[in-house]
C-alpha cells in the first residue's frame, strides 16, 4: 500500500448558516486506501463528501486531492433521455483515451451487456446502480466517492452489487471513500472504518478492518452507542 497522500483534509470547518457541521476536521487518505465513514445522521458524512467533491467550500482549512475523482450517489443520477450505453460513456469525457478502462471489460464485470440499449426507467434498482458505477469508473479515476450507493437496494442485490465493485477494485486498484450507515457493510467492504465523533464533527476513531468481522462490528456499534449517549 502506498504512503503517498491522495486526499488530505486539514483543519476544515463548515457550517450551514448558524449550524456548525464540521470543526477543525482532519483526514488523510493514502493512494489505494479503501475507507468507510460511519456516523449517526446529521454528523456531516455527506457534507464531507460534498466538500471533497468541490460542491461546497470550507469556511476554514484546506482540502487537497490529487488526480481524477468521481462520485456515485445514493439516488440515480442517470440521464433519463440517454440509453445505458450513452450514460456510461459520459464518464469518458475529458479523460485521455490511454487512461480509461475498456468499455467491454467494465460492461462484462458489471453484467450490463443485456441492457445497454435500455433507458434508465427500464432498469431494475441493481442495474441502475451498476450503470452509475460503470459511468464513474470507466474513466479510471484515481479516487471514488460513494455516498450510500447501496442503501436503496434490497439485501441480495446490495450484496451482489458490492461484489461487482470489489471485483473491479481488485483488477483496477484505486482510492475509495464510502459513506454508509451499514456497519457490517463497512467492515466487509473496506480496509478501514472511521467513526465520526463530536457535534460538530471534529475527530475520527479509526478501526482497521481485519480479524473477526462480527467482533469488529460490535466494537464499532458500541462506539456509536457511546457517542449517542454523550451527545
Amino acid at each position: 500500500m502506498s504512503n503517498k497522500s491522495i486526499l488530505t483534509i486539514d483543519n476544515v470547518s463548515f457550517s450551514y448558516g448558524t449550524t456548525p457541521i464540521l470543526r477543525n476536521f482532519h483526514l488523510d487518505v493514502k493512494e489505494r486506501d479503501i475507507i468507510s465513514l460511519i456516523g449517526p445522521s446529521g454528523f456531516g458524512k455527506t457534507t464531507l463528501l460534498q466538500l471533497i467533491a468541490g460542491d461546497l467550500k470550507p469556511q476554514s482549512g484546506t482540502i487537497f486531492k490529487s488526480g481524477l475523482w468521481r462520485r456515485v450517489f445514493q439516488k440515480s443520477s442517470l440521464f433519463p433521455w440517454l440509453t445505458v450505453e450513452e450514460n456510461i460513456k459520459l464518464g469518458l469525457r475529458g479523460v485521455e483515451s490511454t487512461k480509461t478502462l475498456s468499455f467491454e471489460t467494465i460492461i462484462e464485470i458489471l453484467d450490463l451487456g443485456r441492457v445497454l440499449k435500455n433507458y434508465p426507467r427500464q432498469l431494475s434498482g441493481g442495474q441502475g446502480q451498476r450503470a452509475e458505477i460503470a459511468r464513474a469508473l470507466i474513466g479510471r479515476p484515481d479516487g471514488l466517492l460513494l455516498d450510500e450507493p447501496f442503501s436503496s437496494l434490497d439485501y441480495l442485490i446490495r450484496h451482489q452489487t458490492r461484489n461487482y465493485l470489489t471485483e473491479i477494485l481488485k483488477e483496477f486498484p484505486m482510492t475509495m471513500v464510502l459513506v454508509t450507515h451499514d456497519i457490517p457493510e463497512a467492515v466487509a467492504f473496506t480496509q478501514k472504518t472511521y467513526v465520526m465523533q463530536g457535534q460538530p464533527a471534529c475527530r475520527l476513531k479509526e478501526f482497521i478492518n481485519i480479524g473477526d468481522q462480527k467482533e469488529l462490528t460490535e466494537k464499532i456499534w458500541n462506539e456509536l452507542e457511546m457517542k449517542d449517549e454523550t451527545n
